[in-house]
């Protein structure tokens, strides 16, 4: 009887164990944000970034197909602006392939404490479950997101980091 309720605790704790790797777990909910912002810049290479330039937030954005390039920056600037970023770095683009979406999506993946650009960046290790097997990267750059002619037919996935250039006791308040 003994090794009967034995086994039976057991079966469902080795079951978890055995399958906890099969389990998507979604990204970190931690979302850092200082105050509001009134100029944001958009770049594309990390030599721009000045040298207190501190990432507070990596980020996959994902667009709504049919939008334009002006479109998508102007809604990476808005959601930027509010959460207290100074400058978005964006990375590779690509083409959504399982997704249809209404609206603008930020999936946010850290980190837990904002460091130096110059010192820390260590590129895009973020977010790979949601990056990986999707559509065609895509040439975009900044004309792209000057453009209102041309209409993206499928969703993008951006890879974006927001940093904030003020120093702390600025953004903190103190």
């Amino acid at each position: 009887m003994r090794n009967r309720l034995v086994t039976l605790f057991l079966a469902p704790l080795y079951f978890m164990l055995f399958t906890s790797g099969c389990i998507k777990f979604a990204p970190p909910a931690t979302t850092l944000s200082f105050p509001e912002t009134k100029k944001v810049d958009i770049t594309f290479q990390n030599d721009t970034i000045p040298t207190d330039c501190r990432v507070f937030s990596h980020r996959l954005t994902f667009t709504p197909a049919g939008g334009t390039g002006r479109q998508i920056h102007d809604s990476l600037i808005t959601n930027a602006r509010a959460v207290g970023a100074d400058m978005v770095l964006i990375g590779l683009v690509r083409e959504q392939l399982d997704e249809d979406l209404e609206e603008y999506q930020f999936h946010i993946y850290g980190p837990s404490a904002p460091y130096l650009f110059q010192s820390r960046w260590n590129g895009w290790k973020f977010g790979f479950n949601d990056w990986r097997n999707q559509g065609d990267v895509i040439n975009f750059g900044i004309n792209a997101l000057q453009d209102d002619n041309t209409e993206y037919r499928q969703g993008l996935i951006i890879q974006n980091i927001y940093l904030t250039c003020r120093p702390l006791q600025q953004v903190d308040g103190k």
